[in-house]
């Protein structure tokens, strides 16, 4: 008889050694803070091993850094392992009772993405070498600053939340000579803070603009 093929959307180990940290290994839940996805897909869910370090410094300020180590492709047939490592460090702000500040920036690193074979999911607009059309020609070492204003009950409590955000991103292993190296979106979104339930909605706009 034939083999089958098993598919997960998640399978993972996680452990809590105390409350401000969190460790998780397998197929998860993206754990770097992303507000929009021009970067990375928000509903991708990564293979590897990741960390949130969350801690209040007092009622209004609170502290997080997530760490993320994504296998992207682990082929021992392969020629090149394609890894990914993501550091995010970060703050939340209560600026009052309504009104909340969420920045961090992140630092995307890659291992032998340059030359790689290009990922049967990618986007095809991703630049490949003229030589070898499937392969990359670069690599997509970057920087990423994101920030999130978020307000409850606004317009006299019409909706029951609001926020602005946005999200920058350069490649700085692009050479001088490269056009495009970053992109940026921003957007407003309002409703419920998440959906969880039916009952639950929210409504998003983004423009979104990458090179």
């Amino acid at each position: 008889q034939s083999a089958k093929s098993v598919v997960l959307n998640y399978g993972y180990g996680e452990y809590t050694p105390f409350k401000s940290l969190r460790l998780v290994a397998g197929k998860f839940l993206d754990p770097v803070w992303r507000p929009t996805d021009v970067f990375w897909d928000t509903d991708i869910n990564p293979e590897g091993v990741g960390i949130n370090f969350d801690y209040k410094l007092n009622s209004k300020v609170g502290l997080f850094w997530n760490e993320l180590f994504n296998v992207l492709r682990n082929d021992a047939r392969a020629d090149k392992q394609v890894f990914m490592l993501v550091t995010q460090p970060g703050v939340n702000i209560a600026i009052n009772d309504k009104i909340n500040l969420k920045s961090a920036i992140a630092i995307n690193a890659f291992t032998n993405i340059k030359g790689a074979a290009r990922f049967a999911s990618t986007s095809s607009t991703n630049t490949v070498a003229t030589t070898a059309a499937t392969q990359y020609k670069y690599n997509y070492n970057s920087l990423q600053p994101s920030a999130e204003i978020s307000i409850k009950e606004p317009l006299g409590g019409l909706v029951p939340y609001a926020a602005v955000f946005g999200d920058y991103v350069y490649n700085f292993s692009l050479p001088n000579s490269a056009t495009g190296k970053g992109g940026y979106d921003f957007g407003l979104k309002f409703g419920d803070a998440k959906v969880e339930d039916w009952k639950k909605w929210q409504a998003k706009i983004i423009y979104s603009k990458l090179g």
